[in-house]
């Protein structure tokens, strides 16, 4: 498993602080901007259409989210990963569990997401619990995977993987297990796994190391 820590680069400044991120992503969006346009200006060019395009071992760009609650208009962590196709890559935050305790209080929750342009589209996933507060304390997700379904370099689905924690006896949040952290250095933590084949027609397999998948097999 690959390990990737959070960087972000704008121009020629390299961050290491999480709480710059959102400033650097409001700076990033002319950019994103383009980025966005390039999908106005071909409205009937389907993902198909660009594909096959995905192959092992290529680099991919991916923003890392989190935001307090349901509103996404309020302050925002954003930075950058660079994770390799094929590779099954933690993405962790340093230093991080601040952020995740005070986007939780108040009994409330840190919300995460993935962002991923690819061939002119914007694919977001949707927001997931991160952390809770629950009973005075604050309950953290150590790590969700997102997962890539490819067929011969073509992306088929970008999801969160399936998990469930019905009768498990845990403190369940958004049908995954929850843990306290007394240490108070566990860190805002995604997973990414793929499957499928590449352009070439390799399999992708990645996501037959998923941490979660192996815990649950009896």
């Amino acid at each position: 498993m690959r390990v990737l820590q959070f960087w972000l680069w704008v121009g020629i400044i390299h961050c290491q602080s999480f709480a710059l991120y959102d400033s650097m992503y409001e700076a990033a969006k002319p950019f994103l901007g383009y980025l966005q346009s390039v999908r106005t200006l071909w409205p009937s060019v389907s993902t198909k259409s660009l594909a096959p395009s995905i192959s092992r071992g290529n680099q991919i760009m991916m923003y890392f989210r989190l935001v307090k609650g349901t509103d996404t208009g309020q302050r925002r962590y954003t930075g950058v990963y660079y994770p390799t196709v094929d590779d099954y890559t933690e993405m962790s935050v340093p230093n991080s569990w601040d952020i995740l305790d005070t986007l939780a209080s108040g009994a409330n929750y840190a919300n995460v997401s993935l962002i991923w342009y690819v061939s002119g589209k914007h694919l977001e996933l949707p927001y997931q619990h991160l952390s809770v507060n629950r009973f005075g304390q604050t309950f953290y997700v150590p790590g969700r995977t997102a997962l890539v379904t490819v067929k011969q370099g073509e992306i088929v689905n970008f999801e969160w993987a399936p998990t469930q924690c019905i009768l498990s006896g845990c403190n369940c949040v958004n049908n995954i297990c929850s843990e306290l952290c007394p240490s108070k250095t566990c860190n805002a933590t995604v997973r990414l796994a793929w499957q499928g084949t590449d352009a070439s027609g390799n399999t992708l397999s990645s996501y037959a190391r998923d941490i979660y998948r192996m815990k649950s097999i009896n």
